[in-house]
């Protein structure tokens, strides 16, 4: 009975053997067939060398050199190797290797395992296959209702199987895809699946993936498990310059075409915890470290705005995220909305900001010109707290510094011009900032808390040209607009709404802003050049001390106040001290101005219409109140040694009879020493102020009314008789000393040597008398900048002589301020003048 046993067992495993060599003999040839007939009536085919061999010992698929082509239904011309190469069947898919091993008897436990799933060197053409997929014929009506009633059938069967893997290993692979017409390459060195495990209540794997995208590294390391709701995930994600110059065609189409080209790196590093319970979700992210780098973005438009950056990160970020609600919950919509899910999300961040070197050009696409909008070397935000909680968002920084602020505009338009100046060079920048501190923000939805706002050393320049154009300005601003009869009606129609609707809107969509102080740490240096006036102007303001402090638009009634110190000129002081409400309804500024040694012959090229300005300082304080509409204050003007150029004609049908002429008028306001002093209120409504000039017609009859002592003056200046000349000028009470002209060297700047013995009796002079006052007026000539006296000057050889004249006084001014220690404010200025005489000479000459 044994031998019988023994023998049916032998034949079995005989059997046994027989079959599945056979199997494993001839399943190449089956699957072959097979799969041969199934690709062939989808246009496809595969290659001669492709080997698909089932080892049913071990339950092994092994696939070989297997590659998928796409054939070619077009006739072709064999005669034509162009034609022939051409018409060549496509490679669709190829996979070198693969092995597939699983256990089939694991199935009765209803347990689907595949042991091991290991594939090698594939390379396809993503789009192409879903291309020819999707260009496949349709299934049936009846194909389609028989699978979906197949596959409701084995719903509840396959939801009852588990699926396990325990190693799936996907390596040396090439996937090609087109996005936007773009072809983009995945190259996958490494993916690796262990531990794979899905059924009904628990799923887990871990995931190791390697791979370059576009020649960029993308790593990821994760591995999670989840049962019944309730687990973790974790994940560590490395992506190393990512271009997106290769994701260009995508970029351009989701910014629906404005930009031409947007390129750069971006690099991304970052560890992520999430962790499932009953009740809720959190999430930790940790070591977040963005970068984006080399980023150039170029805009669409006659203007092409250009944007350069170097660098731009986020260092150590961290982000905790809280959700009290559970998977099963949020897959459920009717237990909880996607609105209640994010009321009820609490996110909690912190982050470093940096930025360098950003640049932004304005490219003129018909003139060619390249014009610097922006430059800005640093912007650091070294801790922003973001809070996400109840619906409600938070934002704080504890400080944002902005290093090296330039606003640039090139010299184009200054270039191109028919005259160009002889003296032209690169013009200064609209504005240079060092340093720009914003300390203890807080930013809500409603709100903007801004502790300090601190600036340091500013530079702004204005250069005018003769057009009137702003050099600075010129190629930036796009020209204006004429408003169209559509724009006319629309503004009309929104004129028509009422009061009422308009308050409402502003009250729900209120958003309060409190800044605690506004001040400029260093000075401001503000450069003035202005070439559309004659002479030309040219001048530096400077603010010495600013600040503004508080702002609270939440306290409309609160006052701000505001204190500014600063230079108008070399010598000129200015002083402003005040009060205003910049959220009132009602117009609040309460001021005090202060202003000293301010030279009135700078002023002669802008209202020479009305009167010409050889010389004369103003000194003023002045203070107002304007509350709502009304407008209540005194100005007190003194202005010293004021004289004009020369007497300007008035259309005599046009005055009125109580009319003076303006030489008259000053003739009788002067005082003895040459001064004007004017008390004159201002009051009144700002849509018309009556400055009542009480003072000033007091001063007129004081004027008239008195004489000068000739005796007494001339006695005073006797000592210095060898320098000065006395006179008295007809019709007026006022003794006039005229000092001897200083004579220059022709073409220079300096005093001369030789001018020693005259300079230590002009300051022996002005020590000894402490009340008088000069005015130095500059006369230049032809030949200062070697002219012949026939030839007429241009507008451009004028201006160099009024520079040149300027030069001579101020150094003569700030000689005797710094070797003598005179007084600023007692040597006044006047408008330069040119002498066209033939034996003129280049000279200095004072009156008090």
């Amino acid at each position: 009975m044994s031998n019988i046993y023994t023998r049916i067992i032998k034949v079995i495993l005989i059997c046994y053997l027989l079959l599945n060599g056979a199997i494993w003999a001839f399943s190449p040839l089956i699957v072959d067939k097979y799969l041969t007939d199934f690709l062939a009536n989808k246009n496809l085919q595969l290659n001669e060398t492709s080997s698909v061999r089932y080892n049913p010992f071990i339950s092994q698929i092994y696939i070989t050199d297997l590659q998928v082509l796409v054939l070619n239904t077009q006739e072709s011309n064999e005669t034509d190797p162009q034609t022939k190469a051409f018409n060549e069947d496509v490679e669709l898919i190829s996979i070198p290797t693969a092995t597939i091993e699983f256990s089939l008897f694991k199935l009765f436990a209803k347990r689907v395992v595949i042991e091991k799933f290991e594939i090698s060197g594939v390379k396809t053409d993503v789009s192409r296959t879903l291309a020819h997929i999707n260009a496949l014929p349709a299934q049936s009506d009846n194909i389609k209702s028989e699978a979906a009633k197949s596959e409701q059938s084995n719903h509840d069967w396959l939801s009852s199987l588990s699926f396990e893997m325990p190693l799936f290993s996907f390596s040396n692979a090439t996937l090609l895809f087109d996005l936007e017409g773009q072809e983009q390459v995945v190259e996958f060195s490494q993916l690796t699946l262990t531990d794979l495990l899905v059924s009904q209540h628990k799923q887990s794997a871990d995931i190791d993936i390697s791979l370059l995208f576009n020649k960029a590294l993308i790593e990821l390391d994760a591995s999670f498990g989840l049962g019944k709701g309730v687990g973790e995930l974790q994940y560590d994600l490395d992506i190393q310059e990512v271009s997106l110059g290769t994701l260009n065609s995508l970029l351009m189409k989701s910014t629906s075409n404005a930009f031409r080209n947007i390129d750069g790196l971006v690099s991304l590093n970052l560890k992520q915890e999430v962790a499932f319970s009953k009740t809720e979700i959190s999430s930790q992210i940790q070591d977040i470290n963005f970068l984006l780098a080399n980023l150039v973005v170029e805009q669409n438009g006659q203007q092409n705005v250009r944007l350069n950056l170097a660098d731009l990160g986020i260092k150590e970020g961290v982000v905790e995220i809280l959700l009290p609600h559970s998977v099963e919950s949020i897959l459920n919509p009717e237990h909880v909305s996607t609105m209640n899910v994010m009321q009820d999300l609490t996110l909690r961040s912190n982050l470093n900001f940096q930025q360098n070197d950003l640049l932004v050009t304005l490219a003129d696409n018909d003139r060619g010109a390249v014009n610097e909008l922006l430059k800005l070397t640093k912007l650091d935000i070294p801790d922003i707290d973001i809070l996400l909680e109840g619906g409600e968002s938070l934002i704080q920084a504890s400080l944002l510094e902005l290093n090296n602020i330039t606003l640039v505009n090139s010299l184009d338009d200054v270039a191109s011009q028919k005259e160009p100046q002889p003296t032209q060079q690169a013009e200064s920048p609209l504005l240079e900032l060092e340093k720009l501190t914003v300390a203890d923000i807080q930013l809500t939805k409603d709100s903007l808390h801004i502790a300090n706002i601190d600036f340091s050393k500013i530079k702004a320049a204005i250069t005018k040209l003769k057009d009137g154009q702003i050099v600075q300005l010129n190629s930036v601003l796009p020209p204006a607009n004429t408003p169209t009869n559509d724009t006319q009606v629309s503004s009309e129609s929104n004129s028509d709404k009422k009061p009422e609707v308009v308050k409402q809107t502003v009250d729900e969509n209120k958003f309060d802003i409190y800044i605690g102080k506004i001040s400029l740490e260093d000075s401001l240096h503000f450069a003035i050049s202005d070439t559309s006036v004659s002479p030309s102007y040219e001048n530096i303001i400077q603010v010495t001390s600013f600040s503004v402090e508080p702002i609270d638009s939440s306290m409309p009634n609160d006052m701000s106040k505001i204190r500014m110190t600063g230079d108008l000129d070399q010598y000129s002081k200015f002083t402003l001290d005040a009060e205003i409400k910049p959220f009132s309804s009602k117009k609040y500024i309460k001021a005090d101005i202060n202003v000293t040694e301010f030279d009135l012959s700078t002023i002669t090229a802008y209202i020479k219409e009305i009167m010409a300005i050889e010389s004369g300082q103003l000194n003023t304080v002045t203070n107002f109140i304007i509350d709502d509409d009304i407008i209540k204050g005194n100005a007190k003007l003194n202005i010293a040694r004021v004289e004009l150029a020369e007497a300007v004609e008035y259309d005599e049908s046009n005055t009125v009879d109580t009319f003076i002429p303006v030489n008259v008028a000053l003739s009788m306001l002067k005082d003895g020493k040459g001064n004007i002093e004017l008390d004159v209120p201002v009051e009144g409504s700002l849509d018309s102020p009556d400055f009542r000039l009480s003072g000033f017609m007091a001063l007129l009859i004081q004027r008239a009314t008195m004489s000068a002592t000739k005796k007494y003056l001339m006695n005073a200046f006797v000592p210095y008789a060898n320098i000065i000349q006395i006179g008295m000028q007809a019709g007026e009470f006022i003794l006039k000393v005229r000092f001897q002209d200083l004579i220059l060297e022709t073409g220079e700047d300096e005093l001369p040597k030789s001018a020693d013995v005259f300079l230590n009796q002009f300051s022996a002079l002005m020590l000894d008398k402490k009340s008088t006052q000069i005015t130095v007026c500059a006369v230049a000539t032809k030949t200062d900048i070697d002219v012949q006296n026939s030839e007429k000057l241009t507008s451009n050889q004028l201006d160099k002589l009024n520079k040149l004249s300027l030069k001579r006084m101020k150094n003569f001014k700030d000689y005797m301020i710094e070797n003598h220690e005179i007084d600023s404010a007692r040597l006044l200025l006047c408008a330069p003048k040119i002498d066209t005489a033939v034996d003129a000479k280049p000279r200095l000459s004072f009156t008090n």
